[in-house]
């Protein structure tokens, strides 16, 4: 990495240029190790077979990976067992009394060796290991997953590893281990531990994790320590391509943990295609450790001179490999805080952290499972003071030289930093229930939303932008412990690496302005609206200028608290800024597309139109002119369109045309249908009496429904039309409108407009005819239904019927033949107003929808087709959604919706949820947050370990918490069992219990994505963006599945489906969840599909499954997805047998299904390629024993268009969330929990009103 050539200036933060450049920054950590090219994604199902299989498919499968990885030529080569032999001779290790064993990783050697630990200690009653309390979290989670309880010791001050003193005093008589860590890469002195491990007959653990070649030879942890671990994952000085670890060990332990019954080598042993890259690194190691102990030696030369800066020092005769670069920062002596500097650094494109000593003892979750022994001031002060630089096997010294001077020149320019950034004023967030901050996560769709989950805190929710976490190496965990260590946050204070409280949220720009939401100095927010230049049609600063006025000098804003009026106006000519207070709401339009229904949605548009009635339209009032509409409408359409055209050859094409055929309907062209309405002989007899103060824009975007519970009107306006419309006196304060302008405006934004905003259309044209649909989505019966309800909806309310009799000329009849032409106006000239929102794929649709409405219109008025106003029970040509791609997301709104008044159809009895131990406390508090949305209300949530007094009516959700990695099957089988004898120790009885519709979701199991994004060291309990999480999707999944007999579906933590039809099942059987998906074109020969089916009596079976070929990438196949019922009496016998299961982490349909379709000699082959080869014969005969029980596999089919996400990785995740707003069946469902509240609170309002009535 080269700087940026120029001399030492002046530092960023004081208005210079950064020293690197922006593009290429020096980054904290980097990547290790050597990546060969190649795909490599059967070789360790390949070389995973016993050594024994001599067969042609093993020999081809042999021939085909010596091709990928050179070497492979006969069956017993293993990468795995080079690298054991390779790392003893690095190590100078005696073959005959020591071993060395390579597993998945540092944390799964550590656990392995623990339960070694474990073994040794028999009965005795030794249960405590002692950590250092300056350490990472995983080899505490290590320590408790084996079921120790973890002692915290005290670090030496100078060393910063653990200390031998405070270690001693820590000792007692229920000590089973001490477990020194190599911290930042320097070698702990091991002698005088083994010292006190052999007086005490203990066992004395080294996690050498990251000091891999410290030492040149032999390492003092092999020489002492009764086991050593090694970590090989990112960013380690010598990695396995980020996956690995090792174990170096004496004979015994090593021939112990081989056979060790739980299996954890067999289910932990590191991959050949890691072993393969962690040879190539070795190869390298010593050139890397070479630079590295430059770069290291050169920081420590040139910054320990300075004030303040003071680093690790190595023990006498010990070895640092220069792992990581951290030093301890006084702020006194060196002018700066250590977050102080870093973000001064930061600013130059020099990536630090000041958060990478954690003092995992001050963590509560931690600390809550064993005791702290000693002081943890020293700790803290470390976790508080420290600093990270970068440092890598290939940084160059001119790179940490340059790094060097900053932090020289900062030191220098301390008191000048301090003074130009001044100190924020110390001014408290508002209440985390104001109504300020009620709901921000809808507006900040970028963030993760984060509950704090602690009373003890004074905020209950955390935004953070999406990224930042993963991207600066942080966990969420680290996070919230270090937001809960304050009770209180304030503006601008930094609260971890360079996040600070209260970021300003990017910029969202309109047709007509840029919108952001921006935060005050008091901690509150405001909106600022702002527009530059004239823009089309006066849609620039003078349309915000003419917005201003309106709501500055209306005397309907003045008296009513409907519209959101300006706190500040900024008029700089051709720049207008608005400063606006935030409204906490959702638009109608997000509540309609959250399907909210038609009817409730015209109900609230009914009752907002009735109050303007008599509140608004009723300002300001003078005559209207007999040109009115000519001026508002005909004259508006064709000034737009002769700018759109000019932009649009498409456009400017069609308006030359004298018909156009839309969708095999021949129209009118544009001039043809515009001279028969301006000289059509009924439309001259209608038209408004009086104009008033009218909104302009009142489509179903710019009505908010007010989240506040004290607000004294539930909805609030925004937008109000600045463009005039007659253009017969600019110099008006503002111009008078006319109330149906305000409904056509209502109408148009529920008739096409919106979902062309949103692309959900589909459009095509050959020659002169033109093909435009809206698309379906969750919520167009919403939509539809409102829109053709509304006319009548409201000439049937009786403050609207007097105000319409009172101003129109022809009555009735004249007022919906004026919202239908003001309708068709709309659209076509919102077709210019695409020319500003830079959205030109909108400009024809818009128009040909108009065109379309206004050759209905001709209709009308010619008395091809009737009036809603003259037929008194109209009828109604739309439906609620069929069975499509939105049949599942429908599906779960009309559960949840209905569960706001009744539970009688809610679909399951029990959600049976299980956890791991440390996780459970957090799942409750979440899942008892969604009661009322996600959950009906009332729903009870227990843990099976907590006593209860009496179990509330059904449904409820059951918490079983867990220790360690369970596979599906297991965790299936212990939930049955422990949740029959919850409910029969509650009093239950059998026969309820035998009638109980159970859903069951497992998350204990492995999974490729990492806890590192995982809450509490749960996937399930991740946190997401609004409305979306693995817990929420969970929950939203589960109200999909039917139950056509009493039973168990089992669904999983890392994936979500949305059904395309119903689902048709039997119940009597095992049935499988089948959708036809494409494939990936995997080679791993456990994905397999149904090759052929079965139909008896009107119900689908699984007759035959296969293998994926790896030449079938992207073919639609018949597949299974997470979705599994079993019938009670399967699952029963499931859980009789949880023995069998409890030493495997497979899944059910290894375990239970695919043993009746293969031969056993294959299926245990493929257990033993996926790792699950351990008890394969009880698992095969239990498999034979359950098939007596539920001979048949039935399939239920979710339909073509079912939708599947699977977000198992860590970057499949992060692609869900960021693909969620763009997914309209996802923000549909993000949307759910608000738009129910919107419901039950609307229902309320509806009933005090009747009360009233």
């Amino acid at each position: 990495m080269s700087p940026v050539e120029s001399t030492l200036r002046q530092l960023a933060v004081l208005g210079g240029q950064p020293k690197f450049p922006p593009g290429h920054p020096v980054p904290l950590i980097r990547p290790q190790g050597y990546r060969p090219k190649g795909d490599y994604s059967a070789v360790d199902a390949v070389l995973a077979n016993d050594n024994t299989d001599d067969s042609a498919v093993r020999a081809s499968q042999q021939r085909f990976v010596a091709k990928i990885l050179p070497g492979v030529g006969s069956p017993g080569h293993s990468y795995r067992v080079t690298l054991q032999n390779r790392v003893g001779e690095f190590l100078e290790l005696d073959p005959i009394k020591s071993s060395v064993v390579c597993t998945t990783s540092g944390t799964a050697a550590l656990r392995a060796v623990l339960k070694g630990v474990r073994v040794a200690c028999g009965s005795d009653g030794r249960d405590e290991v002692i950590v250092p309390q300056t350490t990472v979290g995983a080899t505490v989670e290590a320590v408790i997953d084996e079921g120790f309880r973890t002692v915290f010791v005290p670090v030496d001050p100078v060393s910063w590893l653990l200390s031998r003193e405070a270690t001693e005093r820590a000792i007692t008589d229920k000590t089973a281990a001490i477990i020194t860590v190599d911290w930042l890469g320097t070698q702990c002195d091991l002698e005088p531990f083994r010292k006190l491990a052999d007086e005490h007959d203990i066992k004395l653990i080294s996690d050498s994790a990251q000091s891999f070649g410290a030492s040149n030879g032999r390492s003092p942890a092999v020489l002492y320590a009764h086991a050593t671990i090694y970590s090989l994952g990112y960013p380690k000085v010598l990695t396995g391509a980020g996956s690995g670890g090792l174990i170096v060990c004496s004979e015994p332990l090593e021939r112990h943990l081989q056979s060790d019954p739980s299996g954890i080598l067999r289910h932990e042993t590191m991959a050949e295609v890691n072993a393969f890259m962690a040879l190539r690194a070795l190869e390298s190691l010593p050139v890397a450790l070479k630079a590295r102990r430059a770069a290291g030696e050169l920081y420590r030369r040139r910054l320990a001179a300075l004030p303040g800066i003071t680093f690790q020092q190595v023990p006498a005769g010990m070895g640092a490999n220069h792992y990581q670069v951290s030093f301890t920062v006084d702020t006194k002596a060196f002018g700066l805080s250590a977050k102080e500097l870093c973000e001064t650094l930061g600013a130059e494109n020099v990536h630090c952290s000041a958060a990478r000593m954690p003092c995992v003892a001050a963590n509560e979750k931690f600390a809550s499972l064993g005791r702290v022994e000693g002081s943890l001031e020293h700790s803290r002060l470390l976790a508080a003071t420290s600093l990270t630089l970068p440092i890598s096997n290939d940084i160059s010294l001119d790179t940490v030289a340059t790094i060097c001077d900053l932090v020289e020149l900062i030191h220098e320019k301390a008191a000048e930093i301090v003074e130009a950034q001044g100190k924020p004023a110390s001014v408290p967030t508002a209440p985390s229930n104001s109504a300020d901050v009620i709901d921000l996560e809808s507006k900040f769709r970028q963030h993760l939303f984060v509950p704090v989950l602690d009373d003890a805190s004074a905020h209950s929710n955390v935004l953070i932008p999406r990224d930042y976490l993963h991207e600066h190496h942080i966990s969420i965990d680290e996070f919230i412990d270090h937001f809960k260590s304050r009770q209180q946050w304030n503006r601008g204070e930094h609260v971890l690496g360079e996040l600070r409280v209260d970021a300003i949220i990017g910029t969202v720009s309109g047709s007509s302005a840029s919108v952001e939401l921006v935060p005050r100095a008091d901690g509150k927010l405001s909106v600022r609206k702002s527009a530059t230049g004239y823009g089309i049609d006066g849609n620039g600063a003078p349309w915000l200028r003419r917005q201003s006025l309106f709501l500055r000098a209306s005397r309907a804003v003045a008296k009513t608290n409907m519209f959101v009026q300006p706190t500040e106006v900024d008029d700089h000519e051709s720049h207008v800024t608005l400063w606006l207070p935030y409204v906490a709401s959702h638009s109608f339009g997000e509540l309609a597309f959250a399907n909210v229904g038609a009817e409730p949605l015209v109900g609230a548009m009914v009752n907002m139109l009735a109050r303007m009635a008599t509140n608004v339209w009723t300002e300001g009032q003078e005559g209207a002119g007999p040109d009115f509409i000519q001026k508002a409408h005909f004259d508006r359409m064709r000034r737009r369109v002769a700018i759109a055209r000019v932009k649009d050859e498409t456009l400017d094409k069609i308006l030359r045309q004298k018909t156009v055929t839309l969708n095999g309907r021949q129209l009118d062209g544009f001039e043809v249908v515009m001279k028969k309405l301006e000289s059509h002989p009924r439309l001259a007899k209608i038209g408004p009496t009086i104009l008033s103060e009218i909104h302009g824009d009142l489509n179903i975007h710019n009505v908010l429904s007010r989240l506040d519970p004290a607000g004294d009107e539930p909805e609030a306006l925004i937008d109000p039309r600045g463009v005039p419309l007659l253009g017969d006196d600019v110099e008006k304060v503002f111009e008078r409108g006319d109330y149906c302008y305000d409904v056509s405006k209502l109408l148009f934004s529920l008739t096409g407009f919106s979902e062309i905003r949103k692309r959900l259309f589909d459009y095509s044209a050959k020659e002169d005819s033109y093909r435009l649909e809206l698309k379906q989505h969750p919520g167009a019966d919403t939509m539809n239904g409102a829109g053709h309800m509304l006319i009548k909806a409201l000439v049937d309310n009786d403050t609207m019927r007097q105000w319409i009799e009172k101003v129109e000329r022809g009555g009735l009849r004249s007022f919906e033949l004026r919202v239908m032409v003001g309708e068709a106006a709309h659209f076509v000239a919102d077709c210019a107003c695409a020319l500003g929102r830079d959205t030109p794929w909108e400009i024809v649709p818009l128009f040909l929808k108009g065109l379309e409405k206004l050759n209905d219109v001709i209709d009308l008025l010619d008395g091809n087709t009737e009036l809603v106003t003259e037929n008194p029970e109209p009828t109604s040509d739309y439906e609620c959604v069929p069975t499509s791609a939105d049949f599942g997301a429908v599906t779960i709104q009309h559960t949840i919706f209905q569960s706001q008044t009744s539970i009688d159809n809610w679909p399951y009895d029990v959600l049976e949820v299980s956890v791991k131990a440390e996780s459970a406390a957090a799942c409750k508090a979440l899942l008892r947050d969604m009661v009322g949305s996600y959950l009906p209300q009332g729903t009870a949530i227990y843990l099976s370990t907590d006593p209860v007094e009496a179990i509330d009516p059904f449904p409820c959700v059951v918490i079983h918490p867990s220790n360690g990695v369970r596979g599906q099957t297991h965790m299936l089988a212990a939930a049955t069992r422990r949740t029959t004898a919850f409910f029969r120790d509650n009093g239950i009885p059998e026969s309820t219990l035998e009638s109980l519709r159970i859903v069951h979701i497992s998350s204990t199991g492995s999974s490729s994505r990492s806890q590192f994004a995982a809450r509490d060291n749960d996937k399930l309990l991740s946190p997401g963006s609004f409305g979306i999480s693995p817990l929420k999707l969970a929950l939203l999944q589960a109200t999909q599945l039917p139950f056509r007999k009493p039973g168990r579906w089992v669904v999983e933590n890392d994936s979500f489906f949305l059904l395309s039809q119903p689902l048709e099942m039997g119940g009597d059987d095992l049935c499988l969840l089948g959708i036809v998906r494409p494939t990936s074109g995997s080679s791993s020969s456990w994905r397999v599909c149904i090759n052929e089916v079965e139909q008896t009596e009107g119900l689908l079976f699984a007759k035959r499954f296969r293998d994926i070929q790896a030449d079938e990438k992207g073919d639609k196949l018949l597949r299974t997805t997470t979705g599994m019922f079993l019938p009670h009496r399967l699952a029963k016998e499931v859980s009789r047998r949880e023995a069998v299961y409890a030493e495997r982490t497979s899944p059910l349909l290894i375990d239970v299904v695919l043993p009746r379709f293969m031969e056993r000699s294959d299926w245990i082959q493929l257990s033993h390629q996926q790792g699950y080869g351990v008890a394969s014969q009880r698992v095969w005969d239990s498999a034979q024993a359950l098939q007596l029980v539920s001979p048949r596999v039935e399939l239920a089919n979710g339909g073509e268009e079912m939708a599947f996400y699977h977000y198992g990785s860590d970057s499949e995740y992060r692609k869900l969330l960021a693909d969620a707003r763009g997914d309209i069946r996802l923000n549909s469902l993000a949307y759910i929990a608000p738009a129910a509240q919107w419901l039950a609170r609307t229902a309320e309002s509806e009933l005090k009103r009747n009360q009233r009535v």
